[in-house]
């Protein structure tokens, strides 16, 4: 047998064959969540992946893929856009804005109680005429003083109090054992906030047993302890006699 010859030239082309059939419906991709790295080694990936099922690797922008064939996460490559990046810093505070209108008026709340007294309100006392305890409306004051009256004319001062601070009615009384010809007694200057002379006048009791002199009744609101000084001028013909001089003040407020 002789030697081989060479090769002849290319044949031309075949005919295509005809197309195959399709093949089955893939199973697609879902991502489910990120990640901290590869999911294979991740302490976070998730449980009981589907297959199909990808995650985003947060160190690396990567896809990783469930293959539930082989029972791994498969490594499709870059999906930086699906990753969240790191929060960016706070943002320039705006201006502040406009102050909005009025708010309309708010209903009336209800009446508070009522408070305790205050340091100046004067305590209420009695009104029915009895004395009260001190620094009370009610509260009385009596003054009186023994004069001398000896036998002639005759003028001499006599004083009374001291009547405390505050608001007071006051009269004044004179009594004497015995009939007089004459006699009067008056404030010769009242105290700042007296506003009478508080005085009395008694022409005759000739044939009395007694001389009784009554003042005309004033006010006082005195701002401190205030004494009154009385002149007395009498006219007795007969025996000296004793004269008692009375003021009574009662608080009014």
């Amino acid at each position: 047998m002789g030697p081989v010859g060479p090769a002849g030239a290319a044949g031309p082309q075949g005919v295509a064959g005809p197309q195959g059939q399709p093949g089955p419906q893939g199973s697609g991709i879902n991502i489910i969540g990120s990640v901290s790295t590869d999911p294979n080694v991740a302490p976070d990936a998730p449980q009981n992946p589907q297959d199909g099922n990808v995650v985003i690797a947060a160190d690396t922008g990567h896809g990783w893929v469930w293959n539930a064939g082989s029972g791994t996460w498969i490594d499709i490559g870059q999906i930086a856009s699906q990753v969240p990046g790191p929060q960016g810093p706070p943002g320039v505070a705006g201006s502040a804005g406009q102050q909005g209108p009025v708010g309309p008026v708010g209903p009336i709340g209800a009446t508070g109680a009522t408070g305790p007294a205050g340091p100046n309100t004067m305590p209420m006392g009695v009104t029915d005429g009895s004395d009260a305890l001190p620094g009370q409306v009610g509260e009385y004051k009596r003054f009186s003083v023994n004069v001398v009256l000896a036998n002639g004319s005759q003028q001499q001062m006599a004083g009374l109090g001291p009547l405390p601070a505050g608001d007071w009615d006051i009269i004044s009384r004179g009594f004497a054992p015995g009939p007089l010809q004459g006699l009067n007694f008056y404030l010769p200057a009242a105290p700042p906030g007296v506003d009478t002379d508080l005085g009395a006048v008694l022409s005759d009791t000739a044939g009395s047993d007694w001389s009784l002199l009554l003042g005309s009744p004033g006010r006082a609101l005195v701002a401190q302890s205030t004494n009154f000084s009385f002149t007395i001028v009498s006219i007795n013909p007969g025996a000296a006699i004793t004269l008692q001089l009375q003021m009574t003040a009662r608080r009014a407020r």
